[in-house]
């Protein structure tokens, strides 16, 4: 399907901005050897918006190589080393040389060699940029044509010409897709477009520029162009008027759910449903952006009922790229893929299914490895399973090997109330508990017996005593060995 590709391109486009970043924060503290003959200078450099406009961005784009069109040319009888770039907003830069027995970022120089970044106007032109500091960044304002000259460990530059950009912004309905920067005056071709995104039952026509297709030509101001789409037929549809909303556990949107299915009492909370998109309007496709992290998990239900979810076996892959779900039952957020997704339901008959798209990463939070089960106050008090940390919460301890434990002391009053068949061991009543860890609960299907690896729907259950539990975070896998069989007073 169409949005496979997308979601690939979305997420290979999240992970080169992470090596842009990474890249431009490498290099050591080390002073740099003064300029000698032999020496190769170049520059290497990117855009931190990435804008194919910077010629940096498209010729550099921060690679680890020796790049024939940024080395600088020695100027004949002299220990000086220039280089001519055009320059955008968000253009930042380094350099290196090629001195032998050393690595790539060894002998960089940045902004602490440069030996103004202000003009004769007092006017800060450069400043100092990446994620740890230390490249050349340009201001915005002073797009122009520079002249670097590099002479005893010493930056100095020169304007050359300054020219003026002009922005195109590129739309879909309301939505903005992205910008691009062009010198006023210049040619921006049909080639050089930014590529509309795929969409489901979507065919891209083009790009409008108002009530007329854009095909390129010469930018002297800003203008906005919009996606053309024209949907795909669909002769046996029928309008799908159900609400459907997620149901789960998590740390993010799912927060709000606590497996919340709807009952007429407690209604599904606003922020769980999902919007039917109204662009389309000969198939039935709903959708709702939800942060996600590692651990939580759901379904998509409809009408108060587990009846007609769809779980992870709707789930649609995208070819070619690491699904950030897994699950036999509830889709589980894998570890590494926290962010913020566009969930997508579609209902056509024959086409039914879940797609997903990363539209932000997030950093991962925190894991909190404690118990949660059954406890009561008195005899015949409400038993619960508690799903939030609090004062009555057992934490496990990180140890070596990425194993957690902790002890815990299980008397009669912590017993799960006879009610609960399928919870008994045997004849003998006990407790039931399992390790939750960011949303994500470990029972009986974890054990050291049984380590399928998978989140399990079992409760461990443990009659009256002490017991130490042990978690390991790696392989998932859960075990207790009993400490003493009487409680403690």
């Amino acid at each position: 399907m169409k949005a496979k590709k997308l979601f690939g391109i979305l997420l290979a486009g999240a992970m080169a901005l992470s090596a842009v970043a990474g890249l431009a924060a490498c290099g050591g503290d080390d002073e740099p050897p003064a300029t000698d003959n032999g020496l190769k200078y170049y520059v290497v450099g990117g855009n931190a918006s990435n804008s194919t406009a910077s010629y940096l961005y498209t010729v550099s784009n921060w690679k680890t190589e020796h790049i024939p069109e940024l080395e600088m040319v020695k100027e004949e009888g002299t220990q000086k080393y220039s280089i001519e770039l055009d320059l955008i907003a968000g253009d930042e830069f380094k350099i290196v040389n090629d001195a032998p027995g050393t690595g790539f970022w060894d002998n960089e120089m940045g902004f602490g060699k440069l030996a103004t970044g202000k003009n004769d106007k007092d006017e800060d032109v450069f400043k100092e940029t990446g994620q740890y500091g230390g490249n050349i960044g340009l201001q915005q304002g002073f797009d122009g044509r520079y002249k670097f000259t590099l002479e005893n460990n010493s930056i100095t530059w020169q304007l050359l010409q300054k020219f003026e950009m002009v922005t195109v912004t590129y739309k879909d309905g309301d939505t903005v897709l992205g910008t691009q920067d062009v010198k006023k005056g210049e040619t921006l071709a049909e080639a050089d477009l930014l590529a509309a995104p795929e969409k489901l039952f979507m065919t891209f026509e083009g790009w409008m520029n108002g009530t007329t297709a854009y095909t390129g030509g010469t930018v002297n101001e800003a203008f906005t162009l919009t996606a053309k789409y024209t949907e795909e037929a669909n002769e046996s549809y029928t309008a799908d008027e159900t609400e459907y909303y997620l149901v789960g556990t998590g740390e993010g949107t799912l927060k709000e759910s606590g497996w919340n299915v709807g009952d007429g009492e407690t209604p599904v909370p606003e922020a769980l449903f999902l919007t039917k998109d109204t662009a389309y309007t000969q198939h039935n496709v709903f959708t709702i952006e939800a942060t996600l992290y590692a651990g939580d998990q759901f379904k998509i239900a409809h009408d108060n009922s587990w009846d007609g979810a769809f779980n992870y076996t709707n789930l649609l892959e995208a070819d070619g790229v690491p699904s950030p779900f897994e699950g036999s039952d509830n889709l589980v957020v894998k570890t590494g893929h926290d962010g913020v997704y566009r969930i997508t339901l579609v209902t056509d008959e024959g086409e039914e299914g879940i797609y997903y798209e990363l539209l932000e990463e997030k950093e991962s939070l925190i894991v909190d490895y404690y118990l949660a089960g059954t406890y009561a106050t008195a005899e015949g008090a409400e038993v619960q399973f508690r799903a939030e940390p609090g004062d009555w919460t057992i934490h496990l301890t990180e140890g070596e090997n990425d194993e957690w434990t902790c002890e815990v002391t299980i008397t009669e009053n912590d017993y799960i109330p006879s009610g609960w068949d399928d919870n008994k061991d045997g004849s003998v009543h006990a407790a039931a508990l399992k390790v939750k860890i960011n949303g994500s609960y470990y029972g009986v299907d974890n054990t050291a017996e049984n380590p399928s690896g998978t989140t399990g729907d079992g409760n461990m259950l443990l009659a009256a005593g002490t017991y130490k539990i042990t978690f390991n975070a790696e392989t998932k896998v859960i075990s207790w060995t009993l400490v003493t069989a009487e409680p403690a007073e």
